[in-house]
């Protein structure tokens, strides 16, 4: 007799770790398969938790809300796999010079006090330009990754291996693969989504990140900086994430090389301290139209769910749209 399971998950990005996390405080019965690709769009993100749309300078909707939502479930996660991946930053912006509106008008934006200005003028040029974004954070998504794999597995609920759609047969309103017999599936594959046969014409749109792993020995670990459309991010260690940029007509996961000169000559004119590129990382990020996450069920088969397309902000907003899918369609929980 096959064992039944409620859900079957599809992936480990952030994504899929935050949907198995709401199933697992809600004491549902779970499998996780993922195929523990190192090209994974999460392991390629900044995985930055910043408060402020530093592209148009507003909150974002509900953000007070929804910011402590976020911060409160990453310290739950913190607690229950007691492994510290939450990291305080002191980031800075420096703005284009188009920029009119004054720090005072922006929540969460400051001007620096003297003795930051002191400790930043070491690092960079023109020091005096420079905005402080107060409670912004980084997610050490490899280390998050690891610890949920390792937890799921240890409870024998972990699968790394190939998804293969083929195998899936629909039997009484159930689903049987891989010897279980599952009620429903979520995908939560990334990029893979598109090519997913279940879920015709979604909005997805094709799309490569190019990103940069830096060695910079004096700069200061929390230190982070946003420049023109790219971002320096401290991972820990001397080493720190640059980037990303949007490629959106590729044919394979390539470096693009121009992009990496134009990012040498931006690190170039802001640092003052030399840095040294350890990896040129590309990914293909699982992008939609209007960055509009896809949280739906299918119609031919009910049985099936979609949780992906969580877009640039996806770190920030993923423990609030985790709480959302699973109340709309398996439960009443609502957003505390």
């Amino acid at each position: 007799m096959k064992h039944e399971i409620e859900f079957l998950i599809i992936g480990q990005g952030i994504g899929g770790i935050l949907i198995a996390f709401e199933l697992w405080k809600m004491g549902k019965s779970f499998l996780v398969i993922d195929d523990g690709s190192e090209k994974a769009a999460s392991l390629a993100a900044g995985a930055i938790l910043n408060p402020v749309n530093l592209n148009k300078w507003h909150l974002f909707e509900d953000q007070k809300t929804n910011w402590n939502i976020s911060l409160k479930t990453y310290h739950e996660l913190e607690f229950l796999l007691k492994e510290r991946f939450l990291i305080p930053l002191k980031f800075y912006f420096f703005p284009e010079n188009d920029f009119k509106k004054i720090p005072e008008e922006i929540p969460f934006v400051s001007k620096p006090d003297q003795k930051d200005i002191n400790m930043v003028s070491e690092i960079f040029n023109n020091p005096g330009d420079a905005l402080e974004i107060s409670d912004v954070y980084r997610v050490d998504i490899h280390r998050l990754k690891s610890a949920w794999k390792k937890f799921l597995s240890q409870k024998g609920i972990y699968i790394q291996t190939d998804f293969h759609f083929s195998d899936c047969a629909f039997k009484n309103n159930s689903v049987e693969y891989g010897g279980y017999i599952f009620q429903k599936i979520i995908f939560a594959e990334g990029a893979r989504g598109i090519a997913n046969p279940y879920f015709h014409d979604l909005p997805f749109i094709r799309n490569l990140g190019n990103v940069l792993h830096l060695k910079i020995e004096n700069m200061p670990r929390e230190i982070g900086f946003h420049s023109d459309k790219e971002k320096l991010i401290p991972m820990g260690e001397g080493r720190f994430w640059f980037g990303s940029n949007y490629e959106w007509s590729f044919n394979e996961l390539l470096p693009d090389i121009r992009w990496q000169n134009e990012c040498i000559d931006i690190l170039k004119r802001r640092l003052k301290i030399p840095f040294q590129i350890t990896e040129h990382f590309v990914a293909e990020r699982p992008t939609t139209i209007g960055q509009k996450p896809i949280m739906i069920q299918s119609k031919e088969h009910p049985e099936l769910y979609m949780f992906n397309g969580l877009g640039t902000r996806g770190f920030t907003v993923a423990p609030v749209l985790a709480k959302e899918f699973y109340g709309k369609y398996f439960g009443n929980k609502q957003v505390e």
